[in-house]
């Protein structure tokens, strides 16, 4: 099974795989810096944030309580529940190709009706950081990413240089925020997030 496992890994490649270098040869470091968070593991989560069983089958798997108010992320260690819809969640933890955490989670959720199914697949993460990060965002996204429309520790759906997606502005620290964009779109957010940087890298 080991022996599986590795060669899984080193078969494995990211939806950025191929521009990664550019990604990095594009920031800014002391404006904004993107760089692609390669096989984050991302499970969807389906329940009764009213059942008590449901939220402590959660919490037994993850160390955390699926959020109960619209928009918010709970994060605890590298684990983070992203908030959806009111009986919807993104689990999102460290890169975890054996599955252990989705195995932990349809196990406590067996017999109460919730829904854990893998999304790893299905999305990659950008993560932009930087005082300039805001910025290079406005550019092209539909939400407005003023502080107090868009606090720190908050998840929202929205469109990006035309690119359906989830953002997030990281709890702990305000100049970050990570795009949960659909493998397939990846290529194509990469690419304006080089152009929109573009003005705050001098050396490009």
């Amino acid at each position: 099974m080991a022996e599986l496992d590795t060669r899984a890994r080193d078969l494995r490649f990211s939806p950025l795989e191929a521009v990664s270098h550019r990604l990095v040869a594009a920031s800014a470091t002391d404006s904004v810096s993107a760089t692609e968070l390669p096989f984050t593991t991302q499970i969807g989560l389906r329940g009764d944030a009213s059942d008590a069983a449901f939220v402590k089958a959660v919490k037994a798997a993850i160390g955390l309580a699926p959020p109960s108010e619209a928009c918010t992320v709970a994060v605890k260690g590298d684990n983070r529940i992203l908030w959806l819809g009111p009986d919807e969640w993104l689990v999102v933890a460290p890169d975890d190709v054996e599955g252990a955490l989705l195995a932990k989670l349809e196990k406590g959720l067996a017999k109460l009706g919730a829904v854990a199914i893998d999304l790893t697949g299905n999305r990659t993460v950008i993560e932009l950081s930087g005082p300039s990060a805001r910025a290079v965002l406005e550019k092209g996204c539909y939400h407005d990413m003023h502080p107090r429309a868009f606090p720190v520790g908050r998840v929202v759906g929205t469109l990006i240089a035309h690119t359906q997606l989830f953002l997030e502005r990281a709890s702990d620290n305000p100049e970050t925020f990570r795009l949960y964009v659909r493998s397939s779109f990846a290529r194509h957010m990469a690419e304006w997030l080089m152009d929109a940087m573009a003005e705050f890298n001098e050396s490009n």
